[in-house]
């Protein structure tokens, strides 16, 4: 078990084996959770917003969708839609 201190600001130095172990980069966020019995849970804070667009990449990759295919399923929709909203504006394809 390594031990640490805190500064009276509440910061604490973290050491470098469990950096290096579980990957904390300088300067990361970290979540802290309250575990209720005078414990700490400390962990890499992840957005929802990360997490979605993590499952999101790992369905599309185990779909065979490639990026250009999104780029040009976009494209084709962006088209689409602005004929739906403005009609035939001359040969406006752009």
């Amino acid at each position: 078990m390594a031990t640490t201190l805190m500064t009276p600001k509440g910061e604490i130095t973290l050491p470098a084996e469990i950096r290096e172990k579980y990957g904390f980069n300088d300067w990361g966020l970290l979540s802290v959770i309250d575990m209720g019995d005078g414990s700490i849970l400390l962990k890499p804070y992840e957005s929802e917003l990360t997490k979605t667009a993590e499952q999101m990449r790992k369905r599309l990759e185990e779909d065979g969708v490639t990026l250009d295919d999104i780029l040009q399923t976009l494209d084709e929709v962006r088209k689409e839609m602005f004929k739906e909203r403005y009609g035939n504006i001359g040969s406006h394809d752009s």
